[in-house]
């Protein structure tokens, strides 16, 4: 009731302003940070209580990220962030799930230890901040994947390019294969064309031979026949001699003369004996009974026309000689006794003389014979050299063929040799000029390979670079730096700059083992310049007139670097002496998109202040460097905890 009449005696612009604060109470939130100095030493002390008396929520009290939470937002981050794939059959990287705890604890050392750097630096500044953090995440994501991403394109454009050396290695030793095989063919032709050669050159010869030979019996057959022809001529002018003798006394014969000679009953003593010389020749008995019978036989007269002459003996000859030189048997004697017995008489000569002359003509119709049958001989002896002789035309004429052919087949092989060698490809020193890229190609993917085994390691030294070794001179960012790869080795270092055990840790002369088992991997030697640079970035630099001290190159790759556009605060840039258009213009093309066009005013007066104080940072980094003993390096090495990392 109290309330109600309290209400009630308000004015309507209270119940507003009262309906108001309660809606303001009940949804707006407010935070206000106040830190724990600013509490005790600036603000009044009843400010909490009035903070209370406002506020209807309640109160969180926020302090700053110890090693264990930046530990715990590591390991949250990376376990939820997506990452690429492993690895594939050429490159394998580590799991990056079994990595996590190694890479959050070298994130919070490494935040930690840049903290207390840019406390001693600038402690006015919030320079490494929860945020700082954050972007030191994101750019180790990035980075990973940036570098994963260019190994991979690397490795594949290294295995390519083996793979291209690979087939022209294969396509050389095929073609020298083809040359060789070319080459032997080539000899074995020449070997086959030149005895193919020699064989047709002696088969012509034997043909000559041969021919002459021919020639030479053609000859001899000429003569043979003009011999033979001779000797033909004179038998045959004997025969005919002879057939005139024998067929004289035969015309003097008729029919009548044996009819009247068969009428004797008693013939006279000279007719008896000439009838029986008659039988003689004709195998009959002797007398006048036979003799009768013998003359009364039908064609008498073509027996004594047709008589062989030939084939009487020497027994039969002799007899007939005898019988015609008895007493009584001239020719006059017997024509005084019977005309038709002297012509039988003359007949009987006849035969007598044709015989004796036809013995006379005996060695001529021997000689004949044997030119004959030497003419029969050496004409069988013509045909067999004149059938070899066309056999070994034949054959000389298959040789013919069978030579151009392979003629026509080396003439091929000389051209196909002659293309194969037209441009000297054989001769080539292809293997060693290919041979150096190759090696050095290999040589480059197997320190793919090695900085696969240390992508995480080195992702992180780079993007701690970026994030917090910016507003640190060189000095300081090599000794931050040198600190990093200590703890990524495995070594307990302190967090704090100016370190006395650091000092006297340098300045011992005894080598101090790494731990067996380091935090994480990272490549040997470091350097920044290589893993956030290339030499062909590097040329492009010196070409375009950029400063070539290493301070101011790190500077510039870690002002350049894109993971800028991904982070959660804007890069602060102090730039008094205007190095950094020198740096920013141009800009990468994929890169530009993100940022405003860079002002070109006054840009020439900018540049030759820049060259001057270029000079002069070199001048004193080489000052700087000969200040120091030269066995710093060795003992950085030595002790594994501080590379140089410009190299």
């Amino acid at each position: 009731m109290r309330g109600q009449i309290e209400i009630k005696g308000r004015t309507v612009s209270e119940l507003l302003a009262h309906r108001f604060y309660q809606q303001v109470c009940s949804h707006l939130h407010m935070f206000i940070l106040i830190g724990d100095d600013q509490a005790h030493k600036q603000l009044p002390s009843t400010l909490f209580r009035r903070l209370l008396q406002l506020a209807i929520s309640s109160i969180d009290h926020y302090e700053p990220w110890d090693q264990d939470s930046l530990i715990s937002v590591a390991q949250h981050h990376l376990d939820s962030a997506q990452n690429l794939p492993l690895g594939d059959d050429t490159l394998k990287y580590p799991d990056l799930q079994a990595s996590i705890p190694s890479v959050a604890k070298a994130m919070a050392f490494i935040h930690l230890s840049a903290a207390s750097y840019h406390g001693h630096l600038c402690p006015e500044l919030p320079l490494v901040t929860p945020k700082t953090f954050l972007d030191f995440l994101e750019t180790f994501m990035l980075l990973q994947q940036q570098m994963i991403l260019q190994m991979k394109n690397k490795a594949q454009r290294f295995n390519n390019a083996l793979g291209n050396l690979t087939t022209i290695f294969e396509q050389h030793n095929i073609h020298i294969h083809q040359v060789s095989i070319l080459k032997q063919e080539m000899r074995d032709s020449y070997k086959k064309l030149s005895i193919l050669r020699q064989q047709l050159e002696h088969s012509k010869i034997l043909h000559k031979r041969q021919l002459a030979e021919c020639r030479q019996q053609e000859s001899l057959i000429r003569n043979l026949t003009k011999q033979w022809d001779a000797l033909r001529a004179q038998h045959e002018a004997f025969l005919e001699q002879m057939g005139k003798a024998f067929l004289g006394p035969l015309s003097q014969l008729k029919v009548t003369d044996f009819e009247e000679l068969r009428s004797y009953r008693a013939p006279p003593e000279s007719v008896v004996q000439v009838t029986n010389a008659l039988c003689d020749l004709f195998h009959r008995e002797r007398g006048w009974a036979s003799a009768k019978q013998l003359l009364s036989t039908e064609d008498f007269y073509q027996e004594l026309v047709f008589f062989p002459k030939e084939k009487m003996t020497d027994s039969e000859i002799i007899n007939l000689s005898i019988a015609l030189k008895a007493p009584g048997m001239s020719d006059a004697a017997l024509r005084a006794v019977s005309t038709p017995a002297a012509s039988l008489a003359a007949w009987l000569w006849a035969v007598l003389r044709h015989r004796l002359a036809q013995h006379r003509g005996l060695p001529t119709g021997l000689l004949l014979r044997q030119v004959e049958a030497t003419l029969a001989r050496e004409q069988a002896q013509l045909a067999h050299y004149q059938f070899q002789s066309q056999e070994i035309l034949e054959h000389n004429l298959a040789l013919t063929t069978q030579l151009e052919g392979i003629q026509a087949s080396h003439s091929h092989l000389v051209e196909s040799l002659n293309w194969s060698q037209s441009d000297q490809y054989h001769t080539w020193p292809i293997k060693a000029a290919l041979l150096e890229p190759m090696h050095s190609w290999t040589a480059e993917l197997q320190k793919l390979k090695r900085q696969c085994m240390t992508v995480y390691g080195d992702a992180l030294l780079c993007s701690a670079a970026i994030v917090y070794l910016g507003p640190f001179p060189p000095l300081r960012r090599q000794e931050l730096l040198a600190k990093w790869l200590a703890v990524c080795k495995g070594f307990q270092e302190t967090l704090g700059p100016d370190d006395v055990a650091q000092a006297l840790k340098q300045n011992q002369k005894s080598v101090i083992t790494p731990p067996k088992t380091p935090l994480l991997s990272t490549c040997s030697p470091f350097s920044l310049l290589s893993l956030l640079s290339s030499e062909s970035e590097q040329f492009q630099w010196d070409r375009d007139l950029k400063p070539r001290a290493k301070s101011a190159r790190l500077a510039g790759l870690l002002l350049r670097s894109y993971t800028h556009y991904f982070s959660c605060r804007w890069p602060l840039v102090l730039d008094p002496s205007k190095q950094a258009l020198n740096w920013l213009n141009p800009l990468p093309l994929e890169h530009t998109r993100y940022m405003a066009p860079v002002p070109t005013k006054g840009r020439g007066k900018g540049d030759r202040s820049q060259e001057k104080e270029d000079k002069e940072d070199e001048e004193e980094e080489d000052n700087n460097n000969e200040k120091r003993p030269k066995t710093e390096e060795q003992k950085a090495e030595e002790k594994g905890k501080e590379e140089v990392v410009d190299n």
